[in-house]
C-alpha cells in the first residue's frame, strides 16, 4: 500500500497533448475514480502510472520514490484491463497463478494466494473451468483476481466493468467496493460513467482535455461545481443552464433572459455586484425544478408546456419548454403529467449555481 503522487505529468500523441500538465495525490489506501469522458486522457494517465506509456514530462511517486524511470513489473502494481485479456486455454486457477509462476513465486504460496483471492471474489467453484465457460461478470471476477493475487501496492482498474450488462455492473461496483475496503490497497478506477464514480469513489477527479478539472468527494463536487463543464458532466439527468444579462433590481441580482426575470436570492449580491450589465449563465439541477406548487421565498415560478415525460419507476423526468427555454426537471412518479400539459413550475434559485459564460468557471 502506498501513496500515488503526479506532477505536472504530460503526454503528446502527435502534435495533440493528451494529458497536459496533471498534479494527483492518491492517499495510501484510497480509492480514488478519475472520471471524464472518452479522450480526456484519463486512461492515458493510467498507463503512464503502470508504466505502459512513457510521459513527455514530469513526475510520477508510488509510496515515497519515483517510479518515472522504473519497469512495468518493478512498481508494484496490478492493472484491471477494460477487456479481460484471460488465457483461453488455461481454466482459472491457472489463470490466476500465471502470473505468480513468472517470477518464480513457491508453489505452496501460489496455492494460498490463488485459493484466497478466489475466496474473496466468490470464484472457489469456477476454478477448473476455463473462460470460455465463465459469464462475462465470472470473467470479470478472474481478471480482477489476477490482479489481487499479485499482492500489490497500487490497483489501476480501466473501465473493468463497461463491458458487462447492468445486472452484473452494478453488482459488481458493490463487491468492488467492499474488496477494496477489505484489502485497504491504494486504488486508481477509471470511468467514463460518472454514476459509477459517484457510487463508488471516496474521492472522485474529474478531467477533461487532458488536465483535471476538479479532485474532491463525490457530494462535494456535485453541490459545488468548479466550473460549468464539470456541473454539466456529474450529474444525470445533466444540469439545466440558461444564460442572461445580470440587474441588479431592488437590491436583489436578476438575470434577465427573456420571457423570463429569474430573481436570485440576496445571498448572490455581494459576488454579482461588479456584474451588472453583463451576461452570465445559470445552473440549475433537475431536482431542483418542481411541479408541486410548493414554492419559497427564493422560488421562482415559471409556466411551462411539457414535451416529453420518461418514467422511471419512482421517479419521472419531464422535459419542459419555457419560452424559448427548454429545462429538465426530475419530479415523483405519482405526478401525473402527459405531453401537451401547461403547468407552472417552480425553481430552487437558492441550489443554483452561476457560471461566468465565457470561461466557464463557478462564480456563484
Amino acid at each position: 500500500m502506498a501513496e500515488v503522487v503526479l506532477e505536472n505529468l504530460c503526454k503528446r500523441f502527435g502534435g495533440v497533448a493528451a494529458v497536459d500538465g496533471v498534479d494527483l495525490r492518491v492517499a495510501d489506501g484510497e480509492l480514488l475514480v478519475v472520471v471524464g469522458p472518452s479522450g480526456c486522457g484519463k486512461t492515458t494517465t493510467l498507463r503512464m502510472i503502470a508504466g505502459l506509456d512513457e510521459p513527455a514530462s514530469g513526475e510520477i511517486s508510488i509510496g515515497g520514490r519515483s517510479v518515472r524511470r522504473l519497469a512495468p513489473k518493478d512498481r508494484h502494481v496490478a492493472m484491471v484491463f477494460q477487456h479481460f485479456a484471460l488465457y483461453p486455454h488455461l481454466d482459472v486457477y491457472r489463470n490466476l497463478a500465471f502470473g505468480l509462476k513468472l517470477r518464480r513465486v513457491p508453489r505452496a504460496e501460489i496455492e494460498v494466494r490463488v485459493r484466497e483471492a478466489a475466496r474473496r471474489l466468490g470464484i472457489e467453484s469456477l476454478l477448473q473451468r476455463r473462460p470460455a465457460e465463465l459469464s462475462g461478470g465470472q470473467r470479470q471476477r478472474v481478471a480482477l483476481g489476477r490482479a489481487i493475487v499479485r499482492d500489490p501496492q497500487v490497483f489501476l482498474f480501466d473501465e473493468p466493468l463497461s463491458n458487462l450488462d447492468a445486472r452484473w455492473r452494478e453488482s459488481l461496483r458493490a463487491d468492488l467496493v467492499e474488496l477494496q475496503r477489505q484489502l485497504g490497497t491504494t486504488t486508481i478506477h477509471v470511468t467514463h460513467d460518472q454514476v459509477e464514480a459517484m457510487l463508488i469513489g471516496q474521492r472522485i477527479a474529474v478531467m477533461d482535455a487532458g488536465r483535471i478539472q476538479q479532485v474532491g468527494p463525490p457530494l462535494d463536487v456535485y453541490h459545488a461545481p468548479a466550473n460549468r463543464f464539470v456541473a454539466e458532466f456529474i450529474g444525470s439527468p445533466p444540469m439545466n443552464f440558461l444564460t442572461g444579462r445580470v440587474q441588479i433590481v431592488e437590491g436583489r441580482p436578476t438575470i434577465v433572459c427573456p420571457p423570463l426575470h429569474l430573481k436570485l436570492p440576496r445571498q448572490y449580491l455581494p459576488p454579482l455586484q461588479s456584474w451588472s450589465g453583463r451576461e452570465l449563465t445559470l445552473g440549475i439541477r433537475p431536482e431542483n425544478v418542481r411541479t408541486n406548487g410548493a414554492a419559497g421565498a427564493d422560488w421562482e415560478s415559471l409556466p411551462a408546456e411539457v414535451l416529453l415525460c420518461q418514467p422511471l419507476g419512482a421517479e419521472t423526468i419531464l422535459r419542459l419548454r419555457c419560452g424559448p427555454h427548454q429545462l429538465t426537471a426530475r419530479v415523483p412518479a405519482d405526478r401525473r403529467h402527459r405531453p401537451g400539459d401547461v403547468l407552472p413550475v417552480f425553481l430552487d434559485l437558492a441550489k443554483s449555481h452561476l457560471f461566468d459564460p465565457d470561461s466557464g468557471r463557478n462564480v456563484g
